[in-house]
């Protein structure tokens, strides 16, 4: 493999790795299950779910809701902010 395919290769495994968390940051779940395939297998928290439709379900249960279009987040009493730290293992 040559220099410009393997940067060619990189870059582009990087934007899927950002298309990823932006779609997950802003609550895009069902555009986020289109970077599975329909038989997914996903392991996260320990837990290991099957089908890009129970990613969607499962993984949707534990992402912040979506902010109102542009408002941003920001700290208030009694709501409780998650600080997450996404894993990618691509095999």
């Amino acid at each position: 493999m040559d220099d410009l395919q393997q940067t060619t290769e990189r870059l582009s495994i990087q934007r899927v790795i950002a298309l990823y968390a932006q779609l997950l940051d802003s609550g895009r779940l069902d555009d986020w299950g289109q970077l599975f395939t329909q038989e997914a297998r996903f392991r996260v928290y320990g837990q290991t779910y099957e089908s890009r439709a129970t990613l969607v379900s499962e993984i949707g249960s534990l992402v912040l809701p979506p902010r109102p279009s542009g408002q941003t987040r920001q700290p208030c009493a009694g709501h409780r902010f998650q600080r997450r730290r996404w894993r990618t293992r691509l095999d």
